[in-house]
């Protein structure tokens, strides 16, 4: 469950980034250009980062022993859940 949440994250993140790079190309203030190119590359370096953990997180998950835990673990935690409700 841990890595579907970081997993997650780092595609939160990826969003988030990819929102700020449109803003700044669409943004009508004019900007001193030379703090663009370091602020564009943070953001690329920030995107290459989190993609890799991604793909780092989602090739374990891809696994058949990792699926097959995962899906055991939300059945129980379906089922804990299903047991604490009132009847």
């Amino acid at each position: 469950i841990q890595d579907l949440r970081q997993a997650q994250d780092h595609l939160g993140e990826l969003h988030d980034l990819q929102i700020l790079n449109h803003s700044l190309s669409e943004s009508e203030k004019p900007r001193k250009t030379s703090d663009l190119p370091v602020l564009r590359a943070e953001i690329e370096g920030q995107q290459q980062l989190h993609w890799l953990r991604w793909r780092e997180l989602a090739q374990r998950l891809h696994l058949d022993c990792n699926r097959q835990h995962v899906q055991r673990q939300l059945l129980e935690l379906g089922n804990d859940l299903h047991s604490l409700a009132p009847p």
